[in-house]
């Protein structure tokens, strides 16, 4: 659970930062692959 709401957090921030900053294709890049692992290590964790 708690590995859930760090993700969350480091989502939000990443999305802040990504809205601040203009959205470089690098950073979208690395902002969809952070999600993409992040929500695979969120699945594993749960089962």
């Amino acid at each position: 659970m708690l590995v859930a709401v760090a993700y969350i957090i480091v989502t939000l921030l990443m999305l802040i930062m990504l809205l601040k900053k203009g959205r470089s294709k690098l950073m979208l890049l690395y902002f969809m692959l952070e999600l993409y692992f992040g929500a695979v290590a969120v699945a594993s964790y749960i089962d």
